[in-house]
Order: structure tokens, then C-alpha cells, then sequence
């Protein structure tokens, strides 16, 4: 979604501290190097979802990093976010795009469906 990318721009360029969340499918490569053996099974998924706009800028306001910026400070910047999304959103909806990864493994000796 070209929006998102906008976005983390617009607060990579703002007070310092901001970090972007990333996602990593180095889980497996951990799980090897702590306990071979256990083969784990990796799956990233996607999905997305429609938020009113408000309910966005109050998950982005959220974040840590805005927590240690402070209400007087994070206001402006939360401010010109809703200008910015206005544009992309006429009808109020912000359309979000998430990614979660999963990661397992079987304890040595265990068969599915037995404790």
C-alpha cells in the first residue's frame, strides 16, 4: 500500500527515535542453533484489514515511540498523519496490512494427538 511506505518516511524524518516494526523469519535458524533436531515449520501469513481512520492514528499513537515523545509533541505529528490519509481514504476507512509469523516445532518423541 503505497500510504504505508509514506508514512513511515514522514516519521522516519521526525523527531529522532522512531523505529519501524520488522518481521523476521529467523525464528527456525534460533530454534536450530539452541536445539537441533527439532525441525521447526515456518509460515508467515498476510492479511489486511479496513479501520476507521481515527481508530489508525490511535493504534500509531500508541507505539512506544510516541508514548516517550509526549502528548504535546506527538499531537502535531499525529495531526499531519490525519492530513496526509485523508487523501487515501475518502470514505474514512484506512486499509492496514499486517504479517505474522509462525513458527513450531514437535517435542522429540511426541505423536500428534497424545499427551
Amino acid at each position: 500500500m503505497p500510504w504505508c511506505a509514506e508514512q513511515e518516511r514522514r516519521l522516519q524524518a521526525r523527531p529522532p527515535g522512531y523505529h519501524a516494526y520488522g518481521i523476521t523469519g529467523g525464528a527456525p535458524q534460533i530454534i536450530d542453533r539452541l536445539v537441533p533436531g527439532l525441525g521447526p515449520v515456518h509460515r508467515r501469513l498476510y492479511w489486511t484489514r479496513r479501520v476507521p481512520l481515527d481508530v489508525h492514528l490511535a493504534h500509531l499513537g500508541s507505539r512506544s515511540y510516541f508514548a516517550a515523545l509526549g502528548p504535546e509533541e506527538s499531537a502535531p505529528v499525529l495531526a499531519d498523519e490525519r492530513r496526509h490519509l485523508v487523501r487515501y481514504c475518502p470514505d474514512g476507512l484506512v486499509e492496514e496490512a499486517y504479517a505474522v509469523d509462525f513458527t513450531v516445532v514437535r517435542r522429540p518423541g511426541h505423536r500428534a494427538g497424545h499427551r
